[in-house]
């Protein structure tokens, strides 16, 4: 079996807008303020909210991994990445309900991998200028 050859920054092709990037970005925004609630509150978090996040940071870290920078805005990147990185230090504290510590696991790999796509994206764009 061989692996796919990741995409190219010269062949991505956006299959978001900006306003689908955003609304997922701001999806993230509030999940990592009802995770820093709970937390504040000694409550744990539960498997539907840690899903939340895990998809939503996994699917704006697929769109920006390999996009040029023209394919989005660097302002919500950057939300996006401050986002995440928040988000991964807060999981690093965070205590799950009983059963969820894979769903704690599989979210620290995407916020992880969240904010490397981010600055991938990032880099690229200072690269630019």
């Amino acid at each position: 079996y061989l692996e796919p050859e990741p995409p190219s920054v010269e062949s991505f092709v956006a299959s978001l807008t900006d306003k689908e990037l955003r609304t997922a970005v701001d999806r993230i925004s509030l999940t990592l303020e009802i995770i820093r609630f709970r937390i504040d509150n000694g409550e744990p978090l539960d498997g539907g909210l840690l899903r939340d996040l895990t998809e939503n940071t996994a699917f704006v870290a697929r769109e920006v991994e390999f996009a040029p920078p023209s394919a989005y805005p660097v302002d919500a990147v950057i939300s996006y990445l401050l986002d995440t990185d928040a988000a991964r230090s807060l999981l690093d504290i965070a205590t799950v309900e009983d059963g969820q510590e894979e769903a704690l696991a599989s979210a620290q790999r995407a916020t992880n991998e969240g904010v490397f796509a981010a600055s991938l994206f990032l880099q690229r764009t200072e690269n630019t200028n």
